[in-house]
């Protein structure tokens, strides 16, 4: 027996039995995420004080059907109710490449310019736009190439492993190694990314555990002036640190399936500080079932210290019945009120809830909440559970309160629609002040990924 995790376009990873895996392609069943990116550093590519937005339309017709573009706006909210893309991104032309399922930003060679990397699944490949005082080049100018029977794709800044002033990218591959799954770790250099893999990390040891090809940037749990890396599987979450040689092949933490039976890796937020420490924080789903009461589903925070991430979590929210989703964390957080504290956006019941940080952390109750639009239906396919697939949290207006962005990707016929949030004294406003609308074609899943 075949079971698949699908991604938004179709399945990404199949797994035989329990989570024995190989990598195929149908489009005959409704996709479940599987995969995401991260990022570190504003999306600020020429560097005036104003983030671009940057969304991905994983499934917009090009010379192919289903090639992917990725959109760039600049200064969306200055005031144009329908702002117009100045910069289309593509990739390489093919069928079904999905150009834009992973965005991330990093600094790769220290030119004070913020560069975008794009991962495509069927590409086996990850792009890096160079940015510039006249914003990001419109072609690639490195490409980063996977294994032949790989799926290069998941692609993450995760700041400076080694300590070399340089951003460095994680990028997954949830096929090597016959479904087994690899990391590849690409410094920065003055030219780039070395397109050598400095690290690999492999996957488990045993196929039940499922692939190894996700990653989230962890920042420095410890403060030791170096970057670290979160990655994992439908099993565990493994940390593992950066220091002066790089980042470390054996992982300091693990969180397991055991602790988190439900732990999907996609809802999981890193690199977080909900209370101003100085100390990143970890965020993810946790779902106990009862023989008795049934399921109950928890929303934890392990807070840190100079160690790392706890092991013993908060539990910030719990439910014993789902509405139409349980709690998931994303990982848009911001400090939306500028107040010094990273806010925690969680999705919840057809839209999303807001937890302010403080200096004692998350507050005890979530404020404000935001209800997916009405326009998006409750039935099939186009959901108000796609509401919030993907958020970003990132200065659109250069005011200094973060603004949230967020993607209904199946939603208005499967076109897609992002929404912007805009942050200020008193928080997040619980109305879009603007609406973005996929510019070309059905089926272009625009709001599928955004990059911080």
């Amino acid at each position: 027996m075949a079971v698949y995790l699908f991604n938004r376009l179709g399945p990404a990873v199949a797994f035989v039995g329990l989570l024995a895996s190989s990598c195929t392609d149908s489009e005959s069943s409704r996709p479940e995420r599987v995969m995401e990116s991260s990022s570190v550093g504003p999306a600020d590519f020429d560097r005036d004080g104003v983030s671009e937005l940057v969304v991905a339309a994983p499934g917009a017709p090009g010379a192919t059907d289903r090639g992917g573009r990725v959109y760039v706006y600049a200064a969306p909210l200055a005031g144009a109710s329908m702002p117009t893309p100045a910069l289309t991104l593509s990739g390489i032309e093919l069928r079904d490449a999905r150009f834009g399922e992973a965005l991330t930003v990093g600094d790769f060679d220290r030119d004070g310019y913020p560069d975008l990397a794009v991962g495509g699944f069927s590409e086996r490949r990850v792009h890096v736009f160079r940015g510039s005082e006249a914003g990001l080049t419109p072609t690639p100018a490195q490409t980063l190439l996977g294994s032949t029977e790989g799926c290069f794709h998941a692609a993450v800044a995760v700041g400076d492993v080694d300590g070399d002033g340089y951003g460095d990218l994680a990028v997954g591959d949830s096929c090597a190694d016959l479904g087994v799954g690899r990391v590849y770790l690409f410094v920065g250099s003055s030219d780039g990314l070395v397109p050598r893999a400095a690290a690999e990390l492999s996957g488990a040891l045993e196929p039940w555990m499922g692939p190894l090809g996700q990653v989230r940037a962890a920042g420095d749990t410890d403060r030791d002036g170096y970057s670290d890396v979160w990655i994992g599987n439908s099993f565990e979450l493994r940390l593992h640190r950066g220091g002066p040689d790089g980042l470390s092949t054996e992982p300091s933490i693990r969180i397991q399936r055991s602790d988190s039976p439900s732990l999907a890796f996609p809802d999981v937020t890193t690199g977080i500080d909900t209370n101003g420490d100085g100390l990143t924080e970890l965020v993810l789903r946790h779902e106990a079932r009862d023989p008795d009461t049934g399921v109950r589903y928890e929303l934890r925070l392990y807070p840190g210290t100079d160690a790392g991430p706890s092991t013993t979590p908060v539990v910030l929210a719990a439910r014993d019945e789902t509405c139409d989703l349980v709690p998931t964390p994303t990982r848009a957080a911001g400090d939306f009120d500028a107040d010094g504290y990273d806010d925690l956006v969680v999705r919840s019941c057809n839209g999303l809830d807001v937890w302010g940080g403080s200096a004692h952390g998350p507050v005890i109750e979530p404020s404000p909440r935001i209800v997916a639009p009405p326009w998006i239906p409750h039935d099939g396919y186009a959901s108000a559970e796609d509401f919030g697939w993907a958020a970003s949290a990132l200065d659109l207006d250069g005011d200094g309160y973060d603004d949230l962005v967020v993607g209904a990707p199946s939603g208005a016929g499967y076109y897609g629609r992002a929404f912007v949030y805009r942050g200020g004294p008193s928080g997040l406003a619980t109305e879009p002040d603007l609406e973005l609308r996929a510019p070309d074609g059905r089926e272009s899943f625009f709001g599928h990924a955004f990059p911080d």
